[in-house]
């Protein structure tokens, strides 16, 4: 009789699933993440930037530097009391802003040189800020100095950017973080490329 008192007592297999969740979570979230970096935008970069009006010099993108403090980390899940850091994968951010940049700048039209020797402009990147804020939506920012200089080393142009994206996701997603980098950079190099200093600057 009393095993029968216990067995009547044991809830259902689906309705313990449940009380666990919406009590305690089954699921504890990880103590931090590493999130790969991959460019992978759902936003495009307006390719009449310089329609009518482009520069025939040839540009080289130098390294990035990577001025931050904390090299690491990019960002933070911020959904529970206890925030979760979000770490760099095995590319870095310094490497992700310079291939981006290469990437976006070369789809302009303008042409991008593997040797600064054989470039006239060489654009030199140090990156200040690179973090992704996750609550229910993902903020990102990436914020970088750019000077143009020629081919001598002579500085043309020097200006403070940034690129900013929001976008909701699932929580803790490597992909969600990779679109609003991505967005970032997009927004980044496309007020780069409207910057009319930036412009003069790539001219003979």
């Amino acid at each position: 009789m009393r095993q029968q008192l216990v067995a009547s007592r044991t809830p259902p297999a689906h309705l313990a699933v449940l009380i666990c969740l919406t009590l305690t979570g089954c699921f504890a979230k990880p103590s931090s993440v590493v999130t790969p970096l991959k460019y992978r935008p759902t936003s495009q970069l307006n390719m009449n930037t310089f329609a009518g009006d482009l520069p025939e010099a040839t540009v080289h993108i130098a390294p990035v530097v990577d001025r931050r403090e904390s090299p690491q980390q990019i960002g933070e899940n911020l959904e529970n009391k206890k925030p979760i850091p979000v770490l760099v994968g095995p590319t870095q951010p310094a490497d992700f802003v310079h291939d981006t940049m290469a990437t976006l700048v070369g789809r302009t039209g303008l042409k991008v040189m593997p040797a600064p020797a054989s470039a006239d402009r060489v654009l030199v990147t140090e990156l200040l800020h690179f973090w992704t804020r996750e609550t229910d939506t993902y903020d990102a920012e990436i914020r970088a100095t750019v000077a143009v200089q020629d081919r001598g080393g002579r500085q043309l142009w020097k200006g403070t950017l940034n690129g900013t994206a929001k976008r909701f996701g699932r929580s803790l997603s490597q992909e969600n973080y990779q679109e609003a980098f991505s967005d970032a950079m997009v927004e980044l190099v496309q007020g780069m490329l409207n910057n009319s200093g930036f412009r003069a600057a790539l001219k003979r």
